[in-house]
């Protein structure tokens, strides 16, 4: 009995119809090589019914579903797909991002040319035409510095539908992945272990995957932002660490525009049950855009100028107390990202 050597590994909540167009996209993709591995993280809609509609829609393809008992959060489904898979490689893919038609068999040849590779971050649509790798392009990095200073495009590394490690590497850092389940990006935490501990290269493929849109104006994209910096904590080399936020930081300025920011936060602020986590997010956004800009004491005192404007904001709100009677299509997309489980 042949053994396939890449799964695909889909981690899945609440997305029944999402999941099944993606699934129906990569059957004609699957060979004798691949397989793939839904993670449905305990849904409540029809996602419940997935192994059913497999059977009946694709009964012949090599799809298995695994169903949590509980909701194990978006970080720890990913996670999970390590410990399950039982191929030499996995390929982490989002429910929602298309897959292209080549990608398969372009992850296969960049697989059979480094065998000992430990991750290859393929390429996404996400990056821009003036930064995009050539489709022949494979850069290795062995070391964080060589990552720090080769990486292109933070978001891309940041997508984990770009991403497929070799198994064995990933399992021996996995740790590091649950401990960074807090920074919603365990799967960094996992390539920069690698590297940390010498397991094998990083390499950047030019080959294009899936199709993904960058958001700025998302709820979620702003909570991520607060928390992925954390993960670089596990840099050793502190200029290699140092270059990796620059990157992370410049990369993403609609999700550290503090002005964006506020816009989300304001009705948050207002509300004295959720105050404060909303400043405690808001100061936290503030120090990391402080502590990597080339200019401090001119954002700083733009900090000053902005804070006394909430402070303002906050103790008028105090003063004449109002009620939320709607709260703000942003606002409620924040609380219910930041307490339920996004898989």
């Amino acid at each position: 009995m042949h053994t396939p050597i890449l799964t695909i590994a889909i981690p899945t909540y609440n997305r029944f119809e999402t999941v099944c167009a993606n699934l129906t996209r990569l059957v004609p993709l699957l060979t004798q090589d691949v397989c793939v591995l839904v993670l449905d993280n305990s849904s409540t809609d029809g996602t419940r019914g997935l192994t059913d509609w497999v059977k009946t829609n694709h009964p012949d393809a090599s799809i298995r579903v695994i169903r949590n008992v509980t909701n194990v959060g978006a970080g720890a489904n990913v996670t999970r797909s390590f410990e399950l898979v039982d191929t030499p490689w996995v390929w982490t893919l989002s429910d929602d991002d298309p897959v292209h038609p080549d990608a398969v068999d372009g992850i296969l040849d960049v697989i059979a040319r480094n065998p000992t590779a430990a991750h290859i971050n393929m390429q996404s649509t996400a990056i821009p035409d003036a930064l995009r790798r050539p489709a022949d392009l494979e850069l290795h990095c062995s070391t964080v510095a060589d990552l720090a200073k080769n990486l292109d495009f933070m978001p891309n590394l940041l997508l984990s539908s770009t991403g497929v490690f070799r198994v064995a590497a990933a399992r021996a850092v996995l740790r590091k992945a649950y401990i960074n389940l807090n920074t919603v990006a365990p799967h960094i935490a996992i390539i920069l272990s690698i590297l940390e501990a010498g397991l094998g290269d990083v390499i950047l493929s030019g080959h294009t995957v899936v199709t993904y849109h960058l958001s700025t104006d998302d709820p979620w994209s702003t909570e991520v932002w607060l928390a992925v910096a954390d993960v670089f904590a596990l840099v050793r080399d502190q200029q290699a660490r140092a270059i990796l936020l620059r990157k992370y930081t410049q990369t993403h300025p609609g999700w550290v525009d503090t002005r964006k920011l506020l816009r989300v936060l304001r009705p948050l602020m207002l509300d004295p049950s959720t105050r404060g986590m909303a400043i405690s997010d808001y100061l936290y956004a503030w120090s990391k855009r402080i502590q990597f800009t080339n200019h401090p004491v001119i954002l700083f005192t733009a900090f000053v100028a902005q804070a006394l404007t909430i402070a303002g904001m906050v103790l008028l709100a105090t003063i004449f107390p109002m009620r939320l009677t709607a709260p703000t299509t942003e606002s409620d997309a924040f609380l219910r990202t930041a307490t339920d489980g996004k898989a």
